[in-house]
């Protein structure tokens, strides 16, 4: 939870150098729905979706840190913000997806 609400964000960082960071909610998670999200992040290259559709790009300032060693999921970096909830399934790919898969790999079909 942040600002009283629960929602999903994106940190990327290495010796304290953030590349990827969305210090605003990407979305907002609602307890007892299911919430699917995608990340895909390159040099240049950020785009995330939620539930089917697209929450946010950027091309500009987006940059692979070095040496990433350790992959959070449910807090930030420093472990604040923990989540209070259940991961799924969480599924990592060695090569950008295109957005048209990201869109349907968080498309909502059925509960």
């Amino acid at each position: 939870e942040h600002n009283g609400q629960s929602q999903f964000g994106v940190y990327m960082a290495s010796g304290g150098v953030y590349g990827v960071y969305n210090t605003d909610a990407l979305s907002t998670i609602t307890a007892g729905v299911v919430a699917r999200h995608a990340v895909a992040v390159q040099a240049g290259d950020f785009a995330a979706y939620f539930n089917g559709a697209l929450v946010a790009t950027k091309t500009t300032g987006v940059v692979m840190p070095s040496g990433l060693t350790t992959l959070r999921v449910g807090a930030t970096s420093v472990g604040a913000y923990q989540l209070n909830g259940w991961v799924r399934k969480l599924d990592i790919y060695n090569t950008r997806l295109p957005n048209n898969a990201l869109a349907a790999l968080t498309a909502i079909t059925q509960q």
